[in-house]
């Protein structure tokens, strides 16, 4: 195996405003500005409400007293958002049913063996652009800090289940607060799930969720996933698995199973 790059993370700071930069010279007021050094894999981001809520509550726990503000929280359809302020075309498929009977017939997707990829998103994308244009030429959005895997990835690369598309991924080693500067320059439209203290929006039920995140889904989101649990239940009782196999998480991984998946475009 190769080792992974990273690449260099270059984020200047403005003294004077007090906030991340892109540039040399701040755009606001002008001022010279000096290098962050951050060691890899540094890709940080914003506080959104809800990290800044956590923040509150532990120094109110351990110092008697909030250190930041709290703020508000919005949810809505980003998808539509974006698709009505650039005028763009918003192609859809439809792979519901397609993945609970594949849950039925091989059980919950696992870290190891993600199938639900294939089914859920590279098969049906893999169709649509056959049907629609034959080829084609996809610009990603992401980016070698998000994963290992992600990191050992080429900038532009042609996925064995998705054939008829050429993926590129113009924003490779940007980090996350390099993306969120621009998002906030360009006034762009963004998923306010980010702001529930989600730093990856997906499927909700995604086995490669670490346990905290999936508690606070848990928690956030309880119709979701009580929704999930009865899956997930009748598959334990008719496996005759352990009864902490749901809540101790090993239903995120599938013993003695070593076959490739690919799990981006």
């Amino acid at each position: 195996m190769r080792p992974s790059f990273l690449g260099k993370i270059l984020l200047r700071w403005c003294d004077t405003c007090h906030t991340p930069v892109l540039s040399k010279t701040c755009s606001t007021c002008g001022s010279a500005t000096r290098e962050v050094p951050l060691t890899p894999p540094g890709d940080a981001r914003p506080a959104f409400p809800s990290d800044i809520d956590l923040i509150n509550t532990i120094f109110e726990d351990h110092f008697g007293s909030p250190l930041i503000s709290p703020g508000q929280l919005v949810l809505y359809d980003n998808v539509e958002e974006v698709r009505e302020k650039y005028g763009a075309q918003v192609v859809r498929t439809s792979t519901t049913e397609k993945f609970y009977s594949t849950l039925e017939r091989q059980g919950p997707p696992a870290v190891n063996s993600r199938w639900c990829c294939s089914v859920c998103k590279l098969l049906p994308v893999a169709e649509t652009i056959r049907s629609s244009w034959g080829e084609c030429l996809s610009f990603i959005g992401q980016r070698r800090y998000e994963s290992l895997s992600r990191a050992e990835s080429d900038r532009i690369w042609r996925n064995p289940t998705v054939k008829v598309q050429v993926s590129a991924a113009p924003i490779h080693n940007w980090t996350a607060l390099h993306v969120w500067l621009y998002l906030f320059k360009e006034q762009a439209p963004y998923n306010k799930l980010y702001e529930r203290r989600l730093d990856r929006i997906g499927c909700f039920m995604c086995p490669s969720s670490d346990m905290a995140l999936i508690h606070m889904i848990e928690t956030d989101f309880s119709d979701l996933w009580e929704g999930w649990l009865k899956h997930l239940e009748n598959y334990r009782l008719a496996h005759n698995l352990p009864a902490d196999w749901i809540k101790s998480g090993a239903w995120r991984i599938r013993e003695n199973y070593h076959g490739k998946e690919y799990y981006h475009y």
